[in-house]
C-alpha cells in the first residue's frame, strides 16, 4: 500500500523542518485493461500543500499519460494503471517544486490565483513574490477551467452568471407587469351588467358607512371645515373624499378623482388668487407671541427694468428641409437597387422605429444579422463625429429587433466598426460600442470576441481603450 509517516515539504533534511505533509499512499485495484492505482491519502497531502486533491491527482495523469478519475465528494482519487510508489513520490516531488514551493525563497505558503485571462500565479505570503508558474505544462489548463475558490476568475465567472439571471428575471417581471396594465385596462371595459351593478352597490354602501363615521367624529366647526374640504375635490361620478372608505379597503382601481372644471369652480379660484395677490400688495398680519396683531408691511417694489431693445437681424436663414428622420438621400443615390436600397427609401419617409426595423426584418427576410447590417450602413454615415450622433437615432431601431440582439446580429454590429475605420471613421468605433453597450443590444462576450478575431487593425486599435475598459470594469468596481 505504501509508507505513511511526516515528510518535509520540498525534500529538506531538516529534522526540525516546520512544513511537512503525510508520505503518499497508494493501493493497486483490479486486473487487466481495468487495472488503477488509487491514491489513498491523496485528500490529506493536498491539504498539507494546501492544494485542491484534483490538482495533485490530475498533475499524476497529466505525467504518466494516463486518465483520472476525481470524485471531491466521496474522496476517490484514481489513475489508470499499475504504477509504483517511488515513480509516484518522484511526480509528487515535482508538483511540489513546479506549483507549491515560491520560486524565491523556496517555501510552501504560496496561493495560486487565475486572473481574468486566465494566467495562474503564485504569490508568496512569505515574501510577497508574484510569479507566474509553467504555463507549457497540461495542468495549467485544468487550473484555468476549476480555478481555487476566492480568485478573480471564479468571482468574475459567478457574477457573469449572477447578471445574466438578473436579465431574465427583469424581462419576466416586465412582461407580467405589461400583461397585468393590459388585463386592468380592459376589465372596467369588459364587465357585465351585473358586475357594475355589484361594483355601484359596493361603492354606495362604503358612502353609507363613511358619512355615518364622520357624523360621530367631531362636534361645532371641525365638522363643517372638514365638509367644506371634502366637498371641493368631487370626482368624475359625483364622489368626495368623505365618500373613501379607510385605508386598505378600497381597491384603487375604483377610486376615480379629478378636479372640478365648471365655469362656477374657475371663477371661485380666480377670486381666491385675486384676494391673495391684494394681501400681498396692501401688506398682512401676523399674531405675535403674546397674541397681538403686528401690521407686515409690503416688501418694497423692484426697480423698474429698461426695456431691452430688440434690434431685428437684417437676414434669418431658412431652416434646411430633410427628406425624412435621417439624410439618407447620398445613400439612396449610392446604392444600387436592392434590398439596402429599399430600406433606404422606407427610412426617408418613416419616422417610426419599430416601422422601421419591421421593414428591415421583412426586406431580408427575418434575417437579424442582414436587417442590422443594413439599418446601421443605412442610418450612421461613415464619419466623425457625424456617426456619434446617427447611431443614437439607429438605437431604437436596432432595439424593435431584440435587445439584446440574437447572436448573429451582435457580431454583425461589431463587424460595422471595420467598415466605419475603412471608411476613415475610426474615431467613432469606441463611441458606437459604448453605445452597443449603454442600451443593452451587444453583450461584452461579444465585443471582446470581435476584438480578438478583426483583422482590421485600424479599428482594433480605436476600440482597444473601449476594450480594455470592459474587460477591467468588474475587477474595479471590487
Amino acid at each position: 500500500m505504501g509508507g505513511g509517516g511526516m515528510k518535509n515539504i520540498g525534500g529538506s533534511t531538516d529534522q526540525f523542518y516546520r512544513y511537512k505533509m503525510p508520505g503518499l499512499q497508494r493501493k493497486v485495484c483490479g486486473r487487466g485493461n481495468g487495472i488503477k492505482t488509487q491514491l489513498v491519502n491523496c485528500a490529506m497531502v493536498a491539504r498539507a500543500l494546501h492544494r485542491p486533491a484534483g490538482y495533485v491527482c490530475k498533475f499524476f495523469g497529466c505525467e504518466l499519460g494516463a486518465q483520472t478519475k476525481i470524485d471531491d465528494n466521496t474522496s476517490m482519487y484514481i489513475v489508470n494503471g499499475a504504477h509504483e510508489l517511488d515513480v509516484l513520490e518522484e511526480i509528487l516531488a515535482r508538483f511540489v517544486r513546479m506549483f507549491v514551493l515560491c520560486s524565491n525563497c523556496d517555501l510552501p505558503e504560496t496561493d495560486l490565483t487565475v486572473d481574468r485571462k486566465g494566467t495562474i500565479k503564485q504569490v508568496c505570503k512569505a515574501c510577497g513574490c508574484n510569479a507566474m508558474v509553467d504555463m507549457t505544462h497540461k495542468l495549467c489548463t485544468y487550473i484555468a477551467n476549476n480555478p481555487p475558490d476566492g480568485t478573480a476568475a471564479a468571482k468574475a465567472k459567478g457574477r457573469k452568471k449572477e447578471s445574466q439571471k438578473e436579465r431574465r428575471l427583469r424581462k419576466a417581471r416586465e412582461a407580467e407587469e405589461e400583461d397585468a396594465a393590459a388585463s386592468k385596462s380592459k376589465s372596467r371595459k369588459d364587465e357585465t351588467p351585473e358586475e357594475r351593478a355589484a361594483r355601484k352597490a359596493r361603492k354606495a354602501a362604503r358612502k353609507a358607512a363613511a358619512a355615518q363615521s364622520h357624523d360621530g367624529s367631531g362636534d361645532g366647526d371641525d365638522d363643517n371645515d372638514e365638509a367644506n374640504v371634502t366637498g371641493e375635490l368631487p370626482t368624475v361620478e359625483g364622489m368626495t373624499l368623505d365618500d373613501a372608505a379607510p385605508a386598505g379597503s378600497v381597491d384603487p382601481d375604483e377610486l376615480e378623482w379629478s378636479v372640478d372644471t365648471s365655469a362656477a369652480a374657475q371663477e371661485a379660484r380666480m377670486r381666491e388668487l385675486g384676494s391673495a395677490a391684494a394681501i400681498l400688495e396692501s401688506g398682512k398680519t401676523e399674531t405675535t407671541a403674546n397674541g397681538n396683531h403686528v401690521e407686515v408691511p409690503a416688501p418694497p417694489a423692484a426697480p423698474a427694468v429698461p426695456a431691452l431693445e430688440v434690434k431685428q437681424m437684417e437676414s434669418v436663414p431658412e431652416p434646411v428641409s430633410q427628406p425624412g428622420p435621417v439624410p439618407v438621400a447620398e445613400v439612396i443615390k449610392a446604392v444600387e437597387d436592392g434590398p439596402r436600397k429599399e430600406l433606404a427609401t422606407f427610412v426617408s419617409v418613416e419616422a417610426d422605429p419599430l416601422a422601421v426595423g419591421a421593414k428591415a426584418l421583412e426586406i431580408y427576410s427575418q434575417d437579424p444579422a442582414a436587417a442590422v447590417s443594413s439599418v446601421l450602413a443605412v442610418m450612421v454615415t461613415p464619419e466623425y463625429p457625424t456617426a456619434t450622433q446617427d447611431v443614437a437615432r439607429a438605437v431604437p431601431v436596432l432595439q424593435s429587433i431584440g435587445a439584446p440582439l440574437p447572436t448573429t446580429a451582435q457580431l454583425a454590429a461589431c463587424k460595422f466598426m471595420d467598415e466605419l475605420a475603412d471608411s476613415g471613421a475610426a474615431e467613432a468605433v469606441p463611441h458606437v460600442l459604448k453605445a452597443f453597450y449603454d442600451d443593452d443590444l451587444v453583450e461584452e462576450e461579444a465585443m471582446i470576441g470581435w476584438s480578438v478575431a478583426s483583422k482590421n487593425a485600424k479599428a482594433r486599435d480605436a476600440a482597444s481603450p473601449f476594450i480594455e475598459w470592459l474587460e477591467n470594469a468588474e475587477e474595479e468596481s471590487d
